[in-house]
């Protein structure tokens, strides 16, 4: 059995994108995102996980869930 990889992002399953309704992705911003404006000013990122959704590049999250999730 091979070990489970270190992942760094996940789908919760109840959050939702507003515009497309697709799962939003929940990422901690560390490795490769940790050097790459504007994720290194933030500890996470939410995004929609549709490529083609206004919503893709996703917003900060601190406290409060980004307007764009449902």
């Amino acid at each position: 059995m091979q070990p489970k990889p270190n992942n760094t992002a996940s789908i919760p399953g109840n959050h939702f994108c507003q515009d497309c309704g697709l799962p939003i992705v929940f990422a901690c911003c560390n490795d490769g995102m940790a050097d790459i404006l504007p994720y290194c000013k933030s500890d996470y990122w939410l995004y929609c996980s549709n490529k083609t959704c206004k919503n893709h590049a996703g917003e900060e999250f601190a406290n409060d869930l980004p307007e764009f999730v449902m």
